[in-house]
């Protein structure tokens, strides 16, 4: 018989019959004006492309549905084992073909998550406030997944080409970003699964690059759901353990802009600087010596990271090259125990050459009473 459910005061119309071959039942949903999804559903454990009956980012236990996005699969995987073993949590079957793992639980109970995002985090990562123990835990429904590292990446237009513009035009020219071909399935993921969900938990690494990745992610999800705006929430941890997890689930906060704007600075200037030297050396050398002309030596390198590099690299082969070797000495101790576990008064020390031990050279030997 028809059931009437009440969803976000939306009526769900559910018809569910029993296939007793297969175990498993068949669910057709319908809301005004809208056919969701009609699929058979497996047991419990089957892995599958499971697609949730969601409205404005509400599950069809009327749980919001909060999308975790990790830095690496490894830490989804991580965070996902956690959610399911937290009490009264239900793991359901994992997400299939997508452009990473997903994981899906139901009935993550924590502070709800519309509740926080006022908790400021210093540079460790730590609250500069503890959690309120009075706050009321609910239950969630979380979808967990990661990307790759950054999403995004930053080049010039093909206008400003090698050949296109001189290098010092290049510390004015615009700026694109681009996304990569090997990331387009993730940013297809992202926005696909960002217009389902009622908020977003960024568990990026706790650095000024994981805080710039969490820029990229809130982006691509915000570009497909506007509404997530405010509903946009920074996890702060530093280890995958459940306790950790724990106390980020009820701390949530922002993302730290300052930190964003300073990777984004430090990009754009490797970016610019790096390009309009690299043009400018490859080009003055082809000029001047024939190895480097028809540009089959390829390009000389320039970067604000490499060159300093290069110059370590370089100090350290001058000092082996100049290095004069020079005798020095080092102290051989032995200790030889009586059978009443007294130390035996012949006990000696040697000063030994370090470069050559077999040479011969005088040995200095001490001979002491460590009786007392």
């Amino acid at each position: 018989k028809p059931v009437i459910r009440s969803i976000n005061y939306v009526c769900n119309f559910t018809h569910e019959t029993e296939n007793s071959t297969f175990g498993s039942s068949s669910v057709a949903s319908f809301l005004p004006n809208e056919l969701f999804i009609t699929t058979t559903m497996p047991p419990r454990g089957t892995n599958h492309n499971q697609n949730q009956l969601i409205r404005n980012g509400t599950s069809s236990q009327g749980h919001p549905v909060v999308l975790n996005v990790a830095e690496k699969p490894s830490v989804a995987r991580a965070l996902a084992d956690v959610f399911a073993r937290m009490p009264r949590s239900t793991a359901r079957p994992n997400i299939t073909g997508q452009a990473a793992q997903m994981f899906v639980c139901d009935n993550v109970h924590f502070p709800s998550v519309f509740s926080q995002g006022n908790y400021n985090h210093n540079a460790h990562g730590s609250g500069a406030r503890q959690r309120n123990s009075n706050m009321v835990e609910v239950p969630h429904t979380m979808i967990t997944t990661s990307v790759r590292g950054h999403l995004a990446s930053t080049e010039f237009p093909p206008r400003f080409g090698w050949n296109a513009c001189p290098p010092a035009r290049l510390f004015d020219a615009p700026i694109q970003t681009v996304y990569k071909p090997d990331m387009e399935p993730l940013e297809r993921m992202l926005r696909d699964y960002a217009k389902k969900c009622a908020a977003l938990v960024l568990w990026l690494d706790c650095d000024r690059e994981g805080e710039a990745i969490c820029d990229e992610v809130r982006e691509v999800c915000l570009e497909s759901n506007p509404r997530l705006g405010p509903k946009v929430y920074r996890a702060r941890f530093s280890t995958v353990l459940p306790n950790e997890i724990k106390r980020a689930l009820g701390t949530l906060g922002r993302v730290n802009e300052n930190f964003v704007q300073a990777v984004k600075a430090r990009s754009e200037h490797d970016l610019r600087v790096g390009a309009a030297f690299t043009r400018f050396q490859t080009l003055r050398l082809q000029k001047k010596f024939e190895e480097f002309a028809g540009g089959s030596m390829g390009v000389v390198s320039y970067g604000p990271c490499q060159f300093p590099t290069l110059g370590f690299v370089v100090e350290r082969w001058a000092r082996i090259e100049t290095f004069v070797p020079e005798d020095f000495w080092y102290i051989e101790m032995s200790i030889r125990v009586n059978n009443d576990g007294s130390i035996d008064s012949n006990e000696h020390e040697t000063i030994t050459n370090g470069n050559n031990p077999n040479a011969a050279n005088p040995q200095l030997t001490s001979h002491n009473n460590r009786n007392k």
